[in-house]
């Protein structure tokens, strides 16, 4: 197993392979109560999902999923919870390393590993230097420096271990690390989108699964193939639009200026019409650094780093609950709507078969009416649950996560009121004539029941604040 290459010590290098592969976890009550949260989402709210679900009930479980990963990160390493994230992602070979190592000035702590052996790193400051590994056990293991180096493709070759294999995270603290609300999370190089998305341990699956927990997309290019490939396409295609993203352009210095320029508007316009939004594209290059400075990259970075990060886990959780919780809000109006119809409906005939009709259809539509009642009182319950999960584990790894009212998820901003109260006072049949002043609509005495179903009936759930009543 020695390599005359690469001398290490033996002792050393058994003790990292065991704590890497120890599979009892350190926090089994936080672990068992991670498993259980997952369980309510991808067991017990599926199987609820048979008995009525909104139209874009897949949408919504695969946001779940993400933001459940996000918080499973988090608890695994809490300092992470308020830091900006910037995940830094490309295909295997374009030069995510030299461009890390580029930004990062002298310290060499990011490494080209092989695909099958690469593992997601997050690199931001802390008030000591430390490298804390995550194992596939969820137990945190101390790296040293030498330790992290050697996850190399050659590893297996010079040490004849794959520990890489064994981590989910590695956690880099740099003292001298630049930016006090960011973390840079180097994500595995992809090198197959369409063969290595079928397994949860691929380079593939893993870069997309840790790119869509990042705030915000540094994506990198070799400017030696010209353009953005398809596979590059494809995969930034599938990653959550909302995310912004900024491409950079490695090894800059191999092609002409004139070229250059040619490549940025072409990655431009087929990302474009790929419905892909970019930032821009940014020219780099590791060996010449001077022409190619990170100038226009360090301003987004101390951009996204002016930017404070709260934690939304609770809040996020609880738009997702109630994007379901809306579509059955709607489902009971509308049968309760049908329900009025059939009754005015039988006032109109007194013929028997007619009237045994309507009775047949309103027993239709109060069964239904009864169905989704039971469904909502079960999202209730399997909710509640949730957040009472999620508080506790919260307690557990210093995390404030109470379970937010619906009112606190309003946005404020400034909207003129005056159209919105004509509109609440026309359904309540409050008739306006002309000498209705702007501010006699304010004071006209108008009960307003159901405050929050009327709130998330307005625009973007945002609330009324400010009247602009003088426009």
């Amino acid at each position: 197993m020695t390599d005359n290459i690469y001398n290490f010590d033996t002792t050393a290098r058994y003790k990292l392979l065991a704590q890497a592969s120890y599979s009892k976890a350190e926090n089994v009550e936080h672990i068992h109560s991670l498993i259980e949260l997952k369980k309510l989402i991808e067991s017990d709210l599926t199987k609820l999902a048979l008995e009525g679900c909104p139209p874009n009930f897949p949408e919504i479980l695969k946001m779940f999923q993400l933001e459940l990963k996000r918080f499973e990160t988090f608890c695994s390493f809490p300092y992470l919870a308020q830091k900006n994230v910037i995940g830094i992602g490309g295909a295997f070979s374009a030069g995510k390393s030299s461009f890390l190592n580029t930004l990062l000035g002298s310290k060499k702590l990011v490494v080209e590993v092989d695909p099958t052996t690469s593992v997601p790193t997050y690199l931001m400051s802390g008030d000591s230097e430390s490298i804390t590994g995550l194992n596939l056990f969820d137990r945190t293991i101390n790296l040293s420096t030498e330790d992290f180096l050697s996850f190399t493709h050659e590893e297996y070759e010079h040490f004849g271990s794959e520990v890489a294999g064994l981590l989910k995270s590695v956690f880099i603290q740099d003292t001298e690390f630049k930016w006090d609300n960011l973390a840079l999370l180097d994500t595995p190089g992809y090198s197959n989108t369409e063969t290595q998305f079928n397994s949860d341990r691929t380079d593939a699956k893993v870069a997309f699964s840790q790119l869509n927990t990042a705030h915000f997309i540094i994506w990198i290019i070799s400017a030696v193939n010209g353009t953005i490939s398809e596979d590059d396409l494809d995969f930034l295609s599938r990653i959550d639009p909302t995310i912004p993203k900024l491409i950079v352009l490695s090894r800059s210095d191999l092609k002409p200026r004139e070229d250059l320029e040619a490549i940025q508007q072409l990655i431009l316009e087929l990302t474009a019409k790929r419905g892909i939004e970019i930032l821009d594209v940014i020219l780099s290059s590791a060996r010449k650094r001077k022409e190619f400075p990170l100038d226009q990259i360090e301003t987004y970075l101390n951009q996204w780093n002016s930017e404070k990060r709260s934690l939304l886990f609770a809040q996020n959780f609880k738009r997702l609950f109630l994007q379901y919780e809306r579509y059955l809000d709607e489902q009971l109006r509308l049968t309760h709507m049908q329900l009025n119809r059939m009754n005015r409906i039988a006032t109109l005939s007194e013929l028997p078969e007619i009237l045994n009709d309507i009775d047949a259809l309103r027993l239709i539509i109060q069964e239904k009416f009864r169905q989704v009642s039971v469904t909502k009182e079960n999202l209730t319950l399997l909710q509640k649950l949730f957040f009472q999960k999620l508080s506790r584990i919260g307690k557990m790894v210093g995390i404030s996560l109470p379970e937010p009212n619906e009112i606190e998820l309003v946005e404020v901003r400034n909207i003129t009121l005056e159209p919105l109260l004509k509109e609440i006072l026309t359904e309540q049949r409050v008739h306006l004539n002309q000498m209705h002043l702007k501010w006699e609509i304010f004071s006209i005495d108008m009960p307003l029941s159901n405050i929050q179903k009327l709130l998330r009936r307005t625009p973007q759930n945002t609330c009324l604040l400010w009247a602009n009543l003088m426009v």
